[in-house]
């Protein structure tokens, strides 16, 4: 799934006015007033329509679709792919269907390549990426209309798809990369064009990929592309820079990276009660990998994926990984979140929470101005284990803007719903005792190994997601907000408010009460002004 951002909406009279004539540059008076229209617009679109998502039922194909964004960035187009070929995009805030397009291949991923921009007629891009047996296949549409701008078959078969730090000089979009393993290991460039290999060069930024990192592997390898001064064809060679075999009788069943700017954090370090600060790893080459263990047990491993070196590694003894109870992970800034099933007496599903600062030692960091991952030092890490309320089939982390806010931890339950818990919550640093004042200053609350279904935590409220797989979620032009998609059998959209909605007026403000007071200000200030000009007249001539 992609989260498109919409072009801003038309309201914006110095937009227009800019798009039909550059030369029109309204004064800095109008554009003030403009704002303020803008604002008020805004202000009272969101007042009327409340601040609720529509969900099953409430949208579908006799609503209008979205074709333009809001002033707060609540309003986008999910483009979703599914494993049937169909392509389609729905609004976020009232599930209007926009178009739906069958490719007649599995779609595996979609990324958004051009986005929406201000004064730009060019339409944003979707892609769609799919496979055949022998075969890639790239599909490029409008993500407004739905129309097939381009179809590529590329003759490889590929291992991993991501966004290239790069973007082509002919389309504008952002380039694609795919890690490829048969006949040699390279990296393959979308748009398959000399000029996008050249472009990726011209930006300079070391590349870096894995191969043997699906299920059943027993060893993980890195690899580093070459770019070299003669390009001739849209791929590039990659050279083995690190090796990662797993123990003996073990088997991967599982890797988890980073999603899109989920390591980003506003805060270095955490601020501990006594004024000291313990100082976040933040590394974005992090990765997680599951094992299955012959003799019985699951193994994790965090990796940095640039160097090939072991970060920190933990053993579950008896631990059980199966279709039927999958092994779930998702990273957030310093933190690695993760659920497996243990059997036993008890028997149940177990979270497990792993933070990574610099130093166990506060106030202690590396004070390097330039860092690489192939000379990082180990973290220091910090690990404890919750006992979920009921099975999980997805995990994420809300995300804002500035990540500022603090976050809440997503979890898709079988049971149909959408449960956001406080990043607080599953701290690994909550002490075992009753909190000291320190501790108490930090915010810690004494541990407590079972993790709360609090009903008032539930996005999905009454309504039982089907099939949930996914969930993702995307920052808003509001950092208090976030906005969250869980999506499967079921699309569910929402937003929710970690820390509250501190920079929006609360639902009790009385807008009443202010118009009539700045009313009675106006009037007075109006009723007086003679009298006081009187005043100062009479003394001037007293």
């Amino acid at each position: 799934m992609a989260l498109l951002a919409l072009p801003p909406p038309a309201s914006s009279a110095e937009h227009a006015a800019k798009e039909t004539d550059p030369s029109v540059q309204p004064s800095a008076a109008i554009r003030f007033v403009l704002r303020w229209v803008a604002t008020a617009q805004a202000l009272v679109e969101s007042v009327t329509s409340g601040f609720g998502i529509g969900s099953g039922g409430h949208g579908g194909e006799h609503a209008a679709a979205p074709t333009e964004g809001d002033h707060f960035g609540f309003r986008r187009l999910a483009v979703f792919g599914s494993t049937t070929g169909v392509v389609a995009a729905v609004g976020s805030q009232d599930g209007a269907h926009a178009w739906a397009h069958y490719l007649k291949t599995r779609v595996e991923r979609v990324f958004i390549t051009r986005g929406s921009q201000a004064l730009s007629s060019a339409a944003p891009i979707v892609v769609a990426v799919g496979r055949t047996r022998n075969a890639t296949v790239v599909t490029a549409l409008d993500a407004l209309t739905g129309k097939v701008v381009s179809r590529d078959t590329l003759p490889f078969a590929y291992t991993r798809v991501f966004e290239l730090p790069a973007s082509d000089p002919v389309s504008g979009q952002r380039l694609l990369g795919f890690a490829v393993a048969e006949p040699t290991p390279r990296l393959a460039v979308w748009p398959a064009t000399v000029e996008a290999v050249r472009a990726l060069g011209a930006a300079n930024v070391p590349l870096y990929f894995e191969l043997g990192d699906g299920a059943g592997s027993t060893a993980v390898q890195g690899f580093r592309a070459e770019i070299g001064d003669d390009v001739a064809e849209p791929w590039l060679a990659a050279q083995p820079a690190w090796t990662f075999d797993l123990p003996a009788g073990e088997t991967l069943i599982s890797t988890s990276r980073y999603e899109d700017g989920a390591f980003h954090t506003a805060l270095q370090g955490r601020v501990l009660g006594d004024r000291s600060v313990l100082y976040k790893y933040i590394n974005p080459h992090v990765g997680a990998l599951a094992t299955q263990r012959s003799a019985g047990g699951i193994g994790v491993y965090l990796i940095d994926r640039v160097s090939g070196r072991l970060l920190h590694a933990a053993e579950h003894a008896g631990a059980l990984v199966s279709t039927g109870h999958p092994f779930l992970a998702t990273l957030s800034e310093n933190r690695v979140i993760y659920q497996f099933w243990q059997p036993g007496a008890p028997a149940g599903y177990v979270t497990a929470v792993v933070e990574l600062f610099e130093s166990d030692q506060p106030d202690t960091r590396d004070e390097r101005t330039e860092v690489s991952s192939l000379d990082l030092r180990l973290p220091s890490v910090v690990a404890t284990a919750f006992v979920a309320p009921e099975a999980a089939t997805a995990l994420g982390t809300t995300r804002t803007g500035s990540s500022i806010t603090t976050r809440d931890v997503l979890f898709a339950l079988a049971s149909g719903k959408l449960l956001a818990l406080p990043d607080a919550m599953l701290d690994p640093r909550r002490p075992m005792h009753a909190p000291t004042k320190d501790e108490q200053a930090e915010g810690l609350v004494a541990y407590s190994a079972p993790l709360p279904l609090d009903p008032r935590r539930v996005l999905s409220h009454s309504h039982a997601v089907a099939g949930i797989a996914h969930v993702r979620s995307a920052p808003t032009h509001l950092e208090s907000t976030s906005l969250v998609a869980a999506f499967g059998l079921d699309v569910f959209f929402t937003r929710t408010s970690p820390s509250g909605t501190f920079d929006q007026l609360s639902p009790s403000f009385s807008k009443a009460n202010l118009v009539i007071t700045s009313l009675a200000l106006v009037a007075g200030c109006l009723l007086g002004a003679p009298m006081v000009r009187r005043k100062l007249t009479n003394r001037a001539w007293a």
